[in-house]
């Protein structure tokens, strides 16, 4: 008997330790396997479902507001949606060429056909003023307006974009005022000289050169403005003045057209030490100093600026070439490459998000439609699909629980 109850003994407690190394492989093997499905969910929506979603509503927003700004061109210009189309490509080629976002690209090109250039003329605008704005020559669109208001200006002398932004380039580089003062604000000025018949050259050293002393874009624009209006449209008085000097209005004309700071020193010359007769000549105190500033104290240093001003051909090229060799235009351009393969991306799931929002809506307009009962049915599975994520999450942590209890 006390033989059987031993041989018992050791039998259950054999059992007993291999049902203990059983429970703890068990253990083992739910832990492991709950790490496991913990973790691969994690990564998952790390790596994968939150970036996806991310970058496809990224994409989305960029491709819908470059659309917007090219569908402007069509609706608001009445460029051919067939030609807009064609310029889509060039402008997302020229985003990285010169590491300027899309949209503002195509935001300045609408500007630039507002203006009546078409085709490929105002993409080499736009390639110009692109250039220009990755010198620092202030924003995009405004160097692009003030562009297109030189080319049609001076359209009789065969201005073209390289030329028009070469010279605003020298004239930011001879003034002494910040650029985005100046770009926004050339543009009230430009129909005054262009259609007095005085050059470009002569307005832009006459702005850079006073600005030398002023120190101010809006000053010197006006003061010159206001100097060119007093000369070029004389009042009556002024008229007998300038009469006496150059015989005739046409006389003062041609001298204005031909050499605006000479005709300015003439005037000078003639009325020295006569202050009230200078105010009656220029029509304002405001003119007179934008005189006294140009031709009267800087004869010399206009002269100087204004063979800078026919000698700026290349500069924005030049200038260009240099920038696009450094950290920050190589930066830029990373990031403009970026958006234009978000807005291509964007583009081509745009159909399947449409769908989506289709039948999102189509769900909506279908719930509406549903009775009191329906809706509450439906809201109720909708509940329990909700927390089904979660509750998931948590049966998985009690496996991993349990494992550890085990």
């Amino acid at each position: 008997m006390a033989e059987s109850v031993k041989t018992l003994s050791v039998y259950i407690n054999l059992k007993t330790k291999a049902f203990s190394t059983g429970l703890g492989r068990l253990s083992r093997t739910l832990k492991r396997f709950g790490s496991k499905l913990k973790a691969t969910g994690a990564r998952l929506t790390s790596s994968i479902t939150m970036p996806l979603a991310l970058a496809g509503g990224a994409s989305i927003k960029l491709a819908t507001d470059f659309e917007a700004s090219m569908t402007k061109i069509t609706t608001l210009v009445g460029t051919s949606a067939g030609e807009v189309e064609k310029l889509k490509s060039s402008v997302l080629d020229l985003a990285g060429k010169t590491a300027q976002a899309p949209k503002d690209l195509a935001d300045a090109l609408f500007f630039i056909q507002s203006a009546g250039f078409k085709g490929q003329e105002s993409l080499d605008i736009l390639e110009m003023s692109a250039k220009g704005a990755a010198m620092g020559m202030g924003e995009l669109t405004d160097i692009a307006n003030a562009s297109t208001s030189i080319m049609t200006g001076w359209a009789k002398e065969g201005m073209t974009a390289q030329r028009a932004t070469d010279l605003l380039h020298e004239t930011l580089k001879q003034g002494k005022f910040e650029a985005a003062d100046f770009m926004s604000k050339i543009g009230q000025v430009i129909p005054t000289a262009a259609s007095f018949g005085i050059s470009f050259e002569q307005l832009g050293a006459s702005v850079a050169t006073m600005s030398k002393l002023s120190g101010d874009a809006a000053g010197s624009l006006t003061a010159v403005n206001k100097l060119m209006m007093g000369l070029s449209a004389p009042a009556e008085q002024q008229l007998d003045i300038l009469n006496d000097m150059f015989g005739s209005y046409e006389n003062l004309s041609k001298s204005l057209k031909g050499d605006f700071m000479g005709t300015l020193k003439k005037i000078f010359t003639e009325l020295e030490g006569q202050d009230q007769q200078l105010v009656k000549v220029f029509g304002s105190t405001r003119a007179v100093k934008a005189a006294f500033a140009t031709a009267g104290l800087q004869g010399e240093t206009y002269a100087e600026v204004l063979d800078g001003m026919n000698e700026s051909a290349g500069n924005v090229n030049e200038g260009f070439a240099e920038v696009s060799e450094t950290s920050m235009f190589k930066f830029n351009k990373a990031l403009a490459e970026l958006k234009v393969a978000a807005i291509e991306m964007g583009a081509a799931i745009m159909p399947m998000a449409t769908k989506m929002a289709n039948w999102i809506g189509g769900l909506a307009k279908s719930f509406s439609n549903m009775s009191e009962q329906g809706k509450k049915t439906t809201l109720m599975i909708g509940g329990i699909l909700l927390v089904a994520g979660p509750l998931l999450t948590l049966i998985g942590g009690l496996i991993s629980v349990g494992g550890t209890l085990i």
